[in-house]
């Protein structure tokens, strides 16, 4: 037997708005990983995430341009305890 379960469209709304940005946050941070190694082209960054190079070159001009050092720091911490 089914039941019916009842979720607002707010609900629906908020959840999948969070979602996305979640997904976004992901996919920026993977792009920057990528462009970080220093060994991929945007080119290539935006074929092996599936995503078009204006949205890669988007994403790390304003990475820079924002002077994110923090974050540039961390990631490149994870880049190179990933290649060691």
């Amino acid at each position: 037997m089914l039941s019916a379960v009842s979720v607002s469209e707010r609900t629906i709304r908020q959840w999948t708005e969070s979602r996305r940005k979640d997904l976004e946050e992901e996919r920026n941070r993977l792009i920057l990983d990528l462009y970080l190694k220093a060994e991929n082209t945007q080119e290539v960054i935006a074929e092996r995430l599936n995503v078009g190079e204006a949205t890669v070159n988007r994403t790390i001009e304003n990475f820079l341009q924002n002077g994110n050092l923090a974050k540039m720091e961390e990631i490149s911490l994870h880049t190179f305890t990933d290649m060691y």
